[in-house]
């Protein structure tokens, strides 16, 4: 058999010179080597889900595979989709642990700042990614050295991939109980005051914001709330886009409105403040009556405005639960 000598000559070559790219490489960066790559899970708000973004986990010597996975979850995703749903690591985040099987993650008091469904989703995001390491099944939150679960009553002892609430590849509009922040007024129409409430078998295919806006027809006049909407208001279309919220309402809104001016902007201030603490999406809002831009609402000149948040008008009493309702983090 003649042999092309040629041709292993340049394979040969082409052998060498990969070798020495490599060996110049690894020179010149000796802590910079490929180990493995790690799913890091986002939030996509198109489909409303947990989704991973694959990671590049490099040797570090002065980082572990654990600590460069966790700088990842507050980092931003590379895919233009998905969002990041931890605020700044610093100020938030202050330390984290392995005990066992188990992760310890030690939080600030700024964790109860979260609305109730970006917390859920941080907390999957969180245990779903950290979890990917063998050596870890379960996590412990503390927030301020107070155990999350213990202060919830959580009924288990650690979050992991089988009491997690989210899971990354069910959608959470699928959840048919959900808890939310309203912004209600108070009996007396002085201000607003921030109440819990958990809304059970939310329709799936109706908007989350839609939702919100009916609960808040629903609340009656009571010692101690106001009604934020007239009840025989209806709502005519709900969407957002852009960031805008646009409520159109039936001129009930407006007709059967029995309140004062102070009382009409607290109603208002109701609606917007309570969509954006708990959508996202939202960042403010903008209403119609019967599809028309209204110039005034019972003496309110400013009603054809954009609404953004007014934290000002809340009353300092803090954050009351609703009597039979088990005690849940803000």
């Amino acid at each position: 058999m003649k042999i092309n000598k040629k041709k292993i000559s340049i394979t040969v070559g082409i052998i060498l010179i990969a070798a020495l790219i490599f060996f110049s490489v690894w020179i010149m960066h000796p802590n910079t080597v490929i180990a493995n790559r790690l799913p890091v899970y986002y939030y996509n708000p198109s489909s409303f889900r947990i989704e991973a973004e694959y990671k590049v986990l490099l040797d570090d010597t002065e980082n572990t595979d654990l600590d460069n996975a966790i700088r990842y979850l507050f980092d931003s995703p590379r895919n233009a989709s998905l969002q990041n749903i931890a605020p700044d690591r610093e100020g938030f985040l202050t330390g984290y642990e392995v005990y066992g099987n188990t992760l310890r993650v030690y939080f600030t008091d700024a964790y109860y700042t979260f609305a109730p469904l970006d917390e859920a989703l941080f907390r999957a995001s969180f245990v779903w990614t950290v979890t990917e390491f063998d050596e870890i099944e379960n996590v412990s939150f503390f927030v301020d050295g107070v155990d999350l679960l213990s202060a919830q009553g959580g009924g288990h002892e650690y979050y992991n991939r089988v009491n997690i609430n989210i899971l990354p590849e069910i959608s959470w509009v699928r959840i048919t109980s959900r808890t939310f922040v309203f912004y209600l007024i108070n009996g007396g129409a002085e201000g607003l005051v921030k109440v819990e409430r958990t809304i059970d078998n939310v329709d799936l295919d109706q908007k989350i914001e839609r939702t919100i806006v009916e609960h808040l027809i629903e609340i009656p006049l009571s010692e101690d709330y106001y009604p934020a909407i007239p009840a025989e208001t209806k709502i005519l279309e709900i969407t957002t886009t852009d960031g805008t919220c646009l409520i159109n309402v039936s001129g009930d809104f407006n007709a059967r409105y029995t309140g004062s001016q102070t009382a009409a902007r607290l109603m208002i201030y109701s609606i917007v403040n309570t969509l954006i603490e708990n959508i996202r999406e939202v960042k403010r809002v903008r209403f119609t009556i019967d599809y028309n831009i209204v110039e005034q609402f019972q003496g309110l000149t400013e009603f054809n405005q954009l609404f953004e948040k007014d934290e000002s008008l809340v009353l300092p009493e803090g954050l009351p639960q609703e009597e039979g309702e088990s005690e849940v983090n803000p």
